[in-house]
């Protein structure tokens, strides 16, 4: 079988790119088909390293009949990278399947964009074959067209992207014409006519409303799946044009799609029901402003919580169980801050709560890799538990936050911050000395303020300032909460704030009022703080 090449493009995400190859990988027909896949250059210096770690996986690539890598050398972004893409590929082969890193594809993918693409050759109303489809109530048909063209997993031939019109405003002036803008935007139901306004006014930069506009002027159909052979998995809020959303994530497909010999006009059934599905997740302008203004007061109100649970102020003795902990290492923190400038690394960074305290050049996260740092963490890179992914002397700081205690083989991790610090760079670097055991069962050590300095000794950092965070009885009060908080904490957030205001808030309230009377005991304290200068060559 001549399968038809498939044109991949890329950018700064390489945990979806690794998912959307794995996935295309897994088609039977990958081993028989040309990947061309077009890496977009960094478009500031912030993405470049994200890019770079792109570009070195895309190089491990095997499986398909042959790879074909197209570095950008200047950034294009995604519109006129497609563009360009899809026409030099249709160039050379006259037909062409498009993915992008953030689609998922069923293992029958291919099968049914290869065998549409032959059925349809000769027929000029069809414009091209689409993979994905929106998750519908009813059952659909096996296989139908709509009108217009879309862009989530798609293919065409050179004769249907010859039809592409790149100026918008065209494309608009004649649908305005022709009195078609309701028709376009599928009865009023999604705001595909704003979408192309947006686009000439420069206020989005999509190839899409103008593919399906090119398309839809030319009433040309599409055809599409019964069942989706597509996930988009960019709707996380990682992507530059996409927003977070889960209304269209559509199951793939476990079995293959027969394409059948069907009359070659819209589906009037399966347009209303995607109308239909359109006005339910798009309702109309008083609730989406209701929609507006509740989804700003969730932000909101998580981002404070966010803040009450590593930089609580005084409502957080009511709001944190771990109020005398978290204010401590956030009150260190924010005074070492001051010392790190230019481009910052956050080993094991978490969701970076401590980011705006530091006014550095650049801030880098960094976790180890895993399923759910990469779900649920704001890492920008990862790392394989034994090296980080950067150049020699690549950062003027380090910032490592209660990290130190969950490594098995500290040498080899701190070997690794002092690698990757210029010379003379800074750490700055919290650990627990009381605490019980967290995160188990990757909890493995406590060191004494004398243990710590002696281990940064070792591997090459002289110790600038040490300093015990809450030697004093507040550790006793933050203890009783932390036992508290291991035997009456539940799964439910509202039962939680009631535990915490009026049965733990007491010991938060106290350990403030007794400290100011009480004297300090500096053999006893909850965490240290340290700055360390990089004093040893590599």
């Amino acid at each position: 079988m001549n399968c038809a090449p498939v044109a991949l493009f890329v950018y700064n995400r390489p945990w979806h790119t690794r998912q959307a190859i794995k996935a295309l990988q897994a088609n039977v027909e990958a081993t028989k088909t040309p990947l061309y896949i077009f890496s977009d250059a960094p478009r500031n210096s912030a993405a470049s390293r994200a890019v770079a770690e792109v570009r070195s996986l895309l190089r491990e690539i095997s499986g398909f009949k042959s790879l074909s890598i197209i570095e950008r050398e200047n950034n294009f972004g995604l519109a006129r990278s497609i563009i360009d893409g899809v026409s030099q590929v249709c160039k050379q082969h006259d037909r062409v399947i498009v993915l992008e890193d953030d689609l998922v594809i069923s293992p029958y993918f291919l099968k049914f964009m290869n065998e549409g693409l032959r059925k349809y050759q000769d027929d000029e109303q069809v414009i091209s074959i689409h993979g994905y489809i929106y998750p519908l109530e009813q059952t659909l048909p096996e296989t139908f067209f709509l009108k217009g063209a879309d862009c989530w997993g798609w293919a065409t031939w050179k004769r249907g992207w010859d039809l592409f019109e790149s100026d918008g405003q065209s494309l608009l002036d004649e649908l305005k014409r022709r009195k078609l803008t309701r028709l376009f935007d599928l009865d009023g139901s999604y705001p595909y006519t704003k979408m192309l306004q947006d686009q000439i006014l420069g206020k989005n930069n999509s190839w899409a409303i103008r593919w399906y506009a090119s398309a839809f002027l030319k009433d040309k159909l599409t055809l599409y799946p019964g069942r989706s052979l597509v996930h988009n998995i960019g709707l996380d809020g990682s992507g530059i044009h996409c927003s977070v959303t889960s209304d269209f994530s559509s199951k793939l497909t476990n079995h293959p799609i027969s394409i059948e010999k069907i009359s070659v006009d819209e589906s009037i059934s399966v347009k209303q029901a995607i109308i239909n599905f359109h006005k339910r997740t798009r309702p109309l302008l008083p609730m989406r402003i209701v929609r507006k203004v509740w989804a700003r007061v969730v932000r909101v109100t998580k981002q404070y919580v966010m803040k009450q649970q590593y930089a609580p102020d005084f409502l957080g003795l009511w709001l944190n169980p771990f109020y005398h902990s978290r204010s401590g290492l956030s009150k260190a923190i924010g005074q070492m801050a001051l010392h790190l400038n230019g481009r910052l690394l956050d080993v094991g960074c978490g969701r970076k709560p401590y980011r705006e305290m530091f006014l550095t050049d650049e801030y880098v996260g960094l976790e180890i890799d895993t399923p759910e740092n990469r779900t649920n963490k704001q890492a920008d890179f990862f790392y394989n538990g034994n090296s980080f992914p950067f150049a020699d002397h690549d950062f003027d700081g380090v910032v490592c936050n209660q990290v130190l205690e969950h490594v098995f083989t500290p040498d080899l991790f701190l070997g690794e911050i002092h690698r990757v610090l210029k010379p003379g760079g800074l750490l700055l670097l919290t650990v627990p000395f009381v605490w019980d055991e967290h995160e188990q069962p990757w909890d493995y050590a406590r060191y004494s303020s004398f243990g710590l300095k002696s281990l940064l000794a070792k591997n090459g950092f002289g110790v600038l300032e040490q300093h015990k965070i809450n030697a004093d009885v507040r550790v006793l009060f933050q203890l009783v909460n932390a036992y508290l908080f291991k035997v009456l904490w539940t799964r439910w957030s509202v039962v939680n704030l009631l535990i915490c205001a009026t049965v733990m808030a007491p010991f938060n309230i106290l350990g403030v009022l007794l400290y100011k009377v009480l004297p300090d005991n500096p053999d006893l304290y909850l965490d240290q703080v340290v700055l360390a200068r990089k004093i040893a060559n590599d």
